[in-house]
């Protein structure tokens, strides 16, 4: 592509300084090359990439709107408000997570039951005994249902730790460990609890 054709750079200036369209996106929309688009925007001293000011312009947009819609919001009153909403996340976070290990916990007593599995074949030898099958198809049940709700459990958590960090992210929540590292914690502590 060569650029015989007056370019309209004036055009081009905000798609390039925000970064966000790729140079060859830019070579096509304006019908100039990518060499040509470096070599005037370096002679011209104006970088690329505002992403960062952008970010933080977005960031800013959202914490007023988070605070008030009055035009005249103190930097105090921005930063108790994030922080009390931001606060508030993460002592939710922090009591989901042990109803979560506490669900988790049942479903690991429950498979140690099974594992052991004695009280079960002596239902399944006494049900057999007798005919009732009835009783049968209850503690087959049990032992048919463990696989599904094993993995019903482990959905529930993973739907859980990305919940967390989506909701982490969308409020610019860095402090302390991530949420999979406090499920592996939880995890770690209810297989060797010492």
């Amino acid at each position: 592509m060569t650029s015989k054709h007056k370019v309209d750079w004036d055009a081009q200036e905000p798609d390039w300084r925000a970064g966000i369209k790729s140079k060859k996106q830019l070579s096509e929309e304006y019908g100039v090359s990518r060499a040509a688009i470096d070599k005037h925007w370096q002679a011209a001293g104006i970088e690329r990439d505002l992403t960062a000011k952008i970010e933080a312009a977005a960031k800013a947009r959202v914490t007023r709107a988070t605070v008030t819609r009055d035009t005249k919001v103190t930097e105090r009153e921005v930063v108790e408000a994030n922080a009390t909403l931001q606060a508030d996340i993460i002592i939710a976070h922090r009591t989901d997570i042990p109803r979560k290990r506490e669900l988790v916990a049942k479903l690991f007593a429950e498979i140690e039951g099974l594992t052991d599995g004695k009280d079960l074949v002596e239902q399944m030898t006494l049900a057999l005994g007798q005919g009732d099958m009835e009783a049968l198809a209850k503690v087959a049940q049990k032992v048919g249902s463990l696989p599904q709700r094993i993995k019903g459990v482990s959905d529930l958590v993973g739907a859980f730790k990305t919940l967390i960090g989506m909701e982490r992210e969308a409020f610019g929540i860095s402090v302390g460990s991530t949420p999979g590292e406090e499920l592996t914690e939880i995890v770690r502590r209810i297989v060797d609890p010492k």
